[in-house]
């Protein structure tokens, strides 16, 4: 199978600087050391507890953030370094659908102009093939022909949702990164949101980078995903694997803590003790060491290879 983006040693250091001068005291390891490819048409899930680099990792494949080491490499070129120019026609085929429905649309622009912003971007239409592009998106995302001239203040938050998809499929994108975009809608919505993203998905053959901490969404969206924590991917598998055969203690606690809605059915909970460590200062060996329920001796003091598991599915753990 071929492969759209491939991501491959990926770090991101952030400098902690203290004092008036501003001196530099350390760095902060948001990403250290990350690997995974993404096919055409697939759907991979990233997900991990609140500060493990997830979203991080989505800003430096956007280039939002300028990468410290490794290469982001997108259908076949390396893109790590390209400069603004040369990025620019690389933004039709990645887009982003952030977290906040709100805040990432532009409260004065209407609609038709926020799914229209890229569409005019690529110069590449005229004023009525704009129109007829963007209703036809419109009704793609399933919003009414008379929301064309209104502005997102007179939106639901599911709306404004739809709206940010709109825009992000409008340049036909091959590579959209989802950055948590259910967090803020309600439960009901949410189903919604994610049925609408799988049969855009069919229809424009798109691939997904979807990240999110919500297990359960990301076992109904993904084909394979990675579970991260401070900084690095933990497992990697298909979603059969993770799910039904989990390796990793983490991502054991991680699926321990997923509601069940079945009757009848029950779960041993693992709960985890204490907090993820500081990123500036991440643990010796192991970066999981300092929770794990399963600790020895010899996750403190070596750093654990990458190991393949069986079928597609990998962890980086002592225990195997």
């Amino acid at each position: 199978m071929s492969t759209l983006l491939k991501v491959d040693n990926l770090k991101k250091y952030f400098p902690m600087k203290k004092g008036i001068l501003g001196g530099k005291s350390g760095w902060v390891r948001a990403v250290n050391g990350v690997s995974f490819d993404i096919s055409p048409g697939e759907t991979f899930g990233l997900v991990g507890e609140s500060g493990s680099g997830k979203s991080t990792i989505g800003r430096c494949i956007l280039r939002l953030l300028e990468v410290t080491k490794g290469r982001i490499i997108f259908d076949g070129r390396d893109i790590t370094h390209l400069n603004r120019k040369a990025m620019r026609p690389l933004r039709r085929d990645i887009q982003i659908i952030f977290q906040d429905p709100y805040s990432s649309l532009n409260p004065r622009m209407p609609v038709s102009e926020l799914i229209g912003t890229g569409l005019r971007a690529a110069g590449k239409m005229n004023a009525r093939e704009r129109r007829e592009r963007i209703r036809d998106i419109m009704e793609q995302v399933g919003l009414r022909p008379e929301h064309y001239s209104r502005y997102p203040h007179e939106f639901s938050g599911g709306q404004r949702q739809r709206i940010g998809i709109g825009r992000a499929i409008a340049p036909n994108p091959r590579l959209i990164i989802a950055d948590e975009p259910l967090s803020a809608l309600d439960v009901s919505i949410q189903a919604q949101i994610v049925n609408l993203m799988e049969k855009l998905r069919e229809d424009f053959n798109l691939s997904y980078l979807f990240i999110s901490h919500d297990l359960s969404v990301v076992e109904h969206i993904s084909d394979r995903i990675a579970v991260m924590y401070l900084g690095r991917i933990l497992e990697l598998g298909s979603k059969e694997d993770i799910y039904d055969h989990p390796k990793h203690p983490y991502t054991k606690a991680l699926l321990s803590s997923v509601p069940l809605p079945q009757i009848g059915r029950s779960s041993s909970r693992i709960i985890l003790q204490g907090d993820i460590p500081s990123p500036l200062r991440p643990p010796s060996g192991c970066v999981f060491h300092t929770r794990c329920y399963r600790y020895r001796k010899i996750c403190s003091e070596f750093e654990p290879v990458w190991k393949d598991v069986g079928g597609s599915q990998f962890t980086a753990c002592h225990l195997y």
